[in-house]
């Protein structure tokens, strides 16, 4: 039987693949050289997204496929969870639900099962054993990832977007209106990517008519469809990528996103913004910074703010604003102990170098840059230059971790291996910060993972290799009003 993915389970692949291959592409030298086991899993997962079928529908009012649900097992504590056909647990992908599949024991316990149902085993002589309840299954499609596509054109439209095809039919031979019409037509360079993708899946997995009839139409969007170019003048186009502030009654959100005209695809609601809708037909042309309100279908008021606008289309693609910021967007800053570092290493590159031209004076040799000097003047040069650009962070005395925060963790290695220690939070290494357990880099996956947790609150990663690190935040250490009047006097 073919292989069904939920739209979680694709978006998690998807950017565990995207992952992967940022890490090949770092050291894509490297890769040349050897197997890697790394290439193994990111093949492994684009095959199941190539030969597996996306499903659409699922449950709501007992657990099936793609049902989310809390669940106690006895002795344990309460989990969220979702039934799942795809992902293996070899592959190592991390999730905030925790994903039971359907093949497994406990999947074929919670098959079919109601909110308020034991969870119940048979043993020998029919015998039934509770293993736990099942407390409450998800019923709001709010709780639930869904493709753009799976609701209508016209339910995703805005007012002036179901005009302007109202005025395309009446006004066939109106330029202006087939002109911004063609321009409404067109798609983003990762829009046709998905189609690609759709009409490779489809090759595998199409069975029906209907789906024979949906390759079909698949190939023919692949040749009439333009990608548009990305604008150059800084605002939000067709295909930019942006991150993304909303502000409702329910608290803060912010999201990594594309803006596209439409869905054509299977464009994920996490990852693209249709213009068409009204969302995004406030959005468009939006420069950074820019904020604004909107009304939902709900008739609910959001406020939002847009921000690190890319149009470049350099940096990896991502689905977390704070991934995106750290790795290409938040430089420059450094604590003051990393500034003392870099003045220490300045003055010891120095005294090197100083020593091995006296060494060779000594000797009777001219003094000539060999390959170790130069790399030494390069390294100077590159100090001076992060010196001279530097921006101090100061421990923001916040209650939440933020760059420069200095913070107790405990770490479990998952092996009976504990650690508890301390630690500034810095936006990147610039020294020899690596080698001491005294700083923690934005730009690791443990930075990234306690980034903006509170007091007492848990956080996990997961490292290169697959491996799952858990921890807590034991205490969050703040410096006085005495301490901040010195360091502004230092300042």
């Amino acid at each position: 039987m073919m292989i069904r993915l939920t739209p979680e389970e694709v978006s998690l692949l998807k950017e565990a693949c995207r992952r992967e291959k940022e890490i090949l592409n770092k050291y894509k030298e490297y890769f040349k050289s050897i197997e890697s086991v790394d290439t193994d899993n990111l093949r492994e997962k684009k095959d199941l997204l190539a030969k597996s079928k996306f499903l659409r529908k699922r449950e709501l009012d007992k657990i099936g496929l793609g049902t989310k649900f809390v669940y106690k097992l006895i002795g344990q504590d309460r989990e969220e969870g979702m039934l799942i056909e795809g992902i293996e647990e070899s592959m190592k992908i991390e999730s905030e639900l925790k994903l039971i599949r359907t093949d497994s024991e406990l999947g074929q316990l919670l098959l079919g099962k109601k909110a308020g149902s034991l969870i119940e085993k048979i043993v020998e002589n029919n015998q039934r054993i509770v293993l736990g309840t099942v407390e409450e299954i998800k019923t709001d499609k709010k709780d639930y990832l869904s493709y753009i596509r799976e609701k209508s054109r016209h339910n995703r439209s805005s007012v002036p977007a179901r005009k302007l095809t109202t005025k395309l039919f009446a006004n066939s031979d109106d330029e202006d209106i087939l002109k911004e019409a063609k321009k409404r037509q067109t798609i983003s360079l990762s829009q046709q990517q998905l189609l690609k993708e759709e009409a490779i899946n489809l090759l595998h997995t199409a069975t029906t008519k209907v789906e024979k009839m949906r390759l079909k139409k698949v190939r023919q969007l692949l040749k009439e469809k333009e990608v548009v170019p990305l604008p150059t003048d800084g605002t939000i186009g067709i295909g930019t990528e942006f991150s993304i502030m909303i502000a409702t009654k329910e608290g803060l959100t912010t999201k990594r996103v594309e803006l596209i005209n439409e869905a054509y695809s299977n464009e994920l609601e996490n990852e693209y913004i249709e213009r068409i809708s009204p969302l995004g037909s406030k959005i468009f042309g939006l420069k950074e910074g820019d904020s604004f309100e909107h009304t939902t279908f709900s008739h609910d008021i959001i406020s939002a703010i847009v921000f690190d606008i890319d149009n470049t289309k350099k940096y990896e693609k991502t689905n977390s604003a704070l991934v995106y910021h750290v790795k290409n967007v938040k430089k420059g800053g450094l604590v003051r102990e990393q500034i003392e570092m870099l003045e220490t290493e300045l003055i010891a590159r120095k005294k090197t170098i100083e020593a091995k031209k006296n060494a060779r004076k000594k000797a009777g040799y001219e003094v000539l840059k060999d390959k170790e000097i130069n790399a030494l003047e390069e390294r100077i040069t590159e100090i001076n230059h992060i010196l001279t650009d530097k921006k101090i962070i100061e421990n923001p005395n916040s209650d939440t971790i933020d760059i420069g925060s200095r913070c107790y963790l405990s770490l479990d290695y998952g092996d009976g291996d504990n650690e508890t220690f301390e630690a500034t939070l810095v936006e990147r290494f610039v020294s020899h910060e690596a080698s001491s357990d005294e700083f923690i880099s934005m730009e690791k996956e443990m930075g990234q993972a306690i980034y903006g947790k509170q007091e007492g609150e848990a956080f996990s990663y997961l490292l290169p290799n697959g491996t799952k690190i858990t921890g807590e935040v034991l205490g969050i250490i703040k410096i006085s009003e005495m301490e901040q009047k010195n360091l502004q006097k230092v300042k």
